[in-house]
């Protein structure tokens, strides 16, 4: 027989069971430069509280984990597949890098597109990404920066929205991250 250990736990109204549904607990967005027509840095952090991947091999929308990142409007940003993500650039350090591997761990819709990259499409400004097997590993804080230029003439600050299927399914405006500013 196993023996039950007791633990210190909290039970504040006389209940248990309470399970939090699997979503991204960190959704931030910022931005780099508010200069008109120049190259821009939009910076993303995310965290779930839960695997969120997809599939090793995952045919038509089986398995797949997808997250949209969409209202990223008035940029000159043009349709774009296999876009490469960097590091958010600082103060100390101007020049982003491009990103691969497990820091971003998106694949290729297709065979002839590249991993560690997403899709993005302008009419509707949004940046799709396509989960690997890997995936963000639950409680584990992920930051990567989309490269755009930004619009020749004056534009308001956009609500992005982040819409998760597959392994997390929500829907939740992004929240301002502050920004290394030029």
């Amino acid at each position: 027989t196993n023996a039950f250990v007791s633990a210190a736990m909290t039970n504040s109204a006389g209940s248990a069971g309470l399970v939090a549904a699997p979503k991204f607990k960190t959704l931030k967005i910022g931005q780099y430069s508010t200069r008109p027509g120049v190259e821009n840095y939009v910076c993303v952090t995310l965290k779930t509280n839960y695997l969120f991947n997809s599939e090793d091999i995952a045919a038509g929308d089986n398995g797949k984990s997808t997250l949209t990142l969409s209202g990223l409007l008035g940029s000159q940003k043009n349709d774009a597949q296999s876009t490469k993500l960097y590091t958010c650039p600082t103060a100390a350090s101007q020049t982003p890098t491009a990103l691969s591997g497990t820091v971003v761990p998106f694949k290729p819709l297709t065979s002839t597109r590249t991993a560690s990259t997403y899709d993005f499409v302008k009419s509707t400004g949004s940046a799709v990404f396509v989960m690997d097997a890997t995936g963000f590993v639950s409680g584990t804080e992920y930051v990567f920066a989309m490269r755009i230029a930004n619009n020749a003439g004056a534009n308001p600050c956009q609500t992005v929205t982040l819409t998760a299927s597959g392994e997390i399914t929500q829907t939740a405006v992004m929240t301002l991250a502050s920004a290394a500013g030029r």
